[in-house]
């Protein structure tokens, strides 16, 4: 139940686009309603810079939220109720200077190893990367690029959704921008 709970207190966060660095117990929003964190709160994320909830993700087994911000990601450990690690975009090497896309975070687990998948933004290309994660640090393992198609500015990976197949793993990429569903393997 904690879990539960834990996990969508930070989906409210995410779908009503509140940014947890403002909030404090008994915030008064507008049209005079009330809001009070629904269990722990977990504040996180740079003030300084566009960097909140977008989306979130519980692992497989139960035991993590990956946390999408806007130039990074935040993984919260359901027993502790904490944030034990954030990556940050800007340490994906050839990918620095990438920004989520708002929505498309997804967890697989293949091998017994657990990786986030993540859409991002850069400035000619859209990507999907694949962090790995073991309980205690996240790495970029992999990822994915696309181009725009004429007449427009972006490719704009969101949902994303992982299938395993026979013996293989596809990844389904919605790119609105795009306006299309692509599949990878």
């Amino acid at each position: 139940m904690k879990k539960f709970l834990l996990f969508f207190s930070v989906l409210f966060l995410v779908v009503f686009n509140v940014s947890a660095q403002k909030l404090v117990p008994n915030t008064d929003l507008q049209w005079n309603r009330l809001l009070n964190p629904a269990g722990k709160q977990l504040v996180f994320g740079n003030p300084d810079i566009e960097n909140h909830a977008l989306d979130a993700s519980l692992s497989p087994d139960g035991r993590w939220i990956a946390v999408e911000e806007r130039t990074s990601i935040a993984f919260i450990d359901t027993k502790e109720d904490k944030i034990v690690y954030k990556f940050s975009l800007d340490s994906c090497g050839v990918l620095k200077k990438v920004k989520s896309t708002y929505a498309g975070i997804s967890w697989m687990v293949k091998d017994s190893k657990q990786f986030v998948l993540l859409s991002v933004e850069g400035k000619k290309k859209s990507h999907v990367i694949s962090v790995s994660w073991n309980g205690h640090s996240a790495k970029l393992e992999d990822y994915y690029s696309y181009s725009p198609v004429k007449h427009v500015n972006y490719a704009l990976p969101n949902q994303m959704l992982i299938r395993h197949e026979g013996q293989d793993y596809f990844l389904y990429v919605v790119l609105n921008g795009n306006s299309e569903i692509v599949k990878k393997t």
